[in-house]
């Protein structure tokens, strides 16, 4: 008989797994942010936009004015007030600034000395078409006041740059006027005329 052959088996021994030692694992992880955090910087950088920069020259600038002239009126002595009457006087207004202008009343300059006649008198302004108009006595009146109660207000008109407007000025006597006020001469009163930025 002949001597069997006996059969080896392979004998496998068993593998160990081999776990990451915590610290390796933490040293590894760190250096893994560190590296995405460094190309993150890295990345950011690489999109910055171009600029420059540079100076203009020196400018100046100049404020403008608002201003207005206003003709010397004409003496009202030739006219004769008696109660109920108006008489009027044109007056010419320039704007002489760099901006349109709207006309108003500021207030009246009274008489230099008080009468009975002046403490009733009604003034009235307005700007007239023209200064025939003004003297017909046929425009409206936009403002009125007295030497006791004189408002600003509007002339409802705007004036042009370098345009020239007819003032027209008025002076009432009132029928309730007393009898006291007969040849008495008012003088130097006036009226304030002012413009406002349009």
């Amino acid at each position: 008989m002949s001597p069997s052959t006996g059969r080896h088996r392979a004998v496998t021994r068993p593998r160990r797994l081999r776990i990451p030692r915590v610290a390796a694992l933490l040293r590894s992880s760190a250096a893994l942010v560190l590296s995405v955090g460094l190309a993150t910087v890295a990345a950011g950088g690489s999109y910055a936009f171009w600029n420059s920069s540079e100076a203009t020259g020196s400018a100046s600038l100049q404020a403008g004015t608002a201003a207005i002239t206003v003709a010397a009126p004409a003496a009202m002595s030739s006219h004769v007030l008696y109660p109920g009457a108006t008489v009027f006087l044109p007056v010419a207004v320039r704007n002489t600034g760099d901006v349109a202008l709207k006309l108003r009343v500021a207030g009246i300059v009274a008489p230099a000395a008080a009468t009975t006649t002046s403490a009733v008198l009604v003034v009235g302004a307005s700007i007239a078409p023209s200064a025939a108009a003004c003297t017909a006595g046929t425009v409206t009146r936009a403002w009125t006041g007295t030497f006791s109660d004189a408002p600003a207000g509007s002339l409802n008109s705007t004036l042009a740059i370098g345009s020239t407007a007819v003032l027209c000025l008025s002076v009432a006597l009132p029928l309730t006027a007393p009898t006291g006020g007969q040849n008495l001469t008012i003088p130097g009163f006036g009226v304030l005329i002012d413009g406002m930025q349009a």
